[in-house]
């Protein structure tokens, strides 16, 4: 499973959001500093900020569908 997650500095406290959240759909990272997380009920954060950074990796899970895939 890919597990992206970004992480950023809104001036007061330190925020962290994944994809593996339960409330999180999906998280997209531009080059434009731009990065949007959004959300299962439909709304948007969009979040520009020079202190963000930004993960995404690889995470085994309990599954096999990437070896029956070939991946």
């Amino acid at each position: 499973m890919m597990k992206e997650s970004i992480r950023y500095f809104n001036g007061e406290r330190l925020i962290e959001y994944s994809n593996t959240q339960e409330d999180v759909d999906f998280i997209s990272f531009g080059e434009d500093k731009i990065t949007k997380v959004n959300f299962k009920d439909g709304t948007c954060l969009k979040i520009v900020s020079p202190y963000i950074e930004y993960r995404s990796k690889w995470e085994q899970d309990d599954s096999d569908e990437r070896d029956r895939f070939g991946w």
